[in-house]
């Protein structure tokens, strides 16, 4: 990961209001589409609910949007989250670590095809 990528990340998992992003990508079709600007709400610290949406770095490239469908405490402070794409087959192969959460999305937030 570059330093750009770093900081860009850092400031985002630093933000305490919500922000738009812009989703690449058809895993969560047809709730969000490639294309739609999405409004997320900061991560706060709390476990995120099943079936709520999180946006989340589990790799150096990219941000990823999925559903949650299981949480797994570890601890009183430490959890992961089991996540889905609502339009993949199968459930994620990996495991969403609390510190890898950048936020919620806010479907009421949500532009169609970049256009609000």
């Amino acid at each position: 990961m570059t330093n750009i990528e770093n900081y860009v990340i850092n400031k985002l998992k630093g933000f305490h209001v919500p922000f738009y992003l812009c989703v690449s990508g058809n895993s969560m079709v047809p709730i969000i589409k490639n294309g739609d600007r999405i409004l997320v709400e900061p991560y706060m610290k709390n476990a995120p609910r099943p079936g709520e949406i999180i946006v989340y770095r589990k790799f150096s490239d990219h941000l990823t949007v999925h559903r949650v469908v299981n949480i797994v405490r570890l601890s009183k402070t430490r959890f992961y989250c089991e996540t889905k794409g609502d339009n993949n087959v199968e459930a994620d192969s990996y495991k969403v670590f609390n510190h890898e959460i950048i936020g919620t999305v806010n479907l009421k937030g949500v532009y169609k095809n970049g256009h609000g």
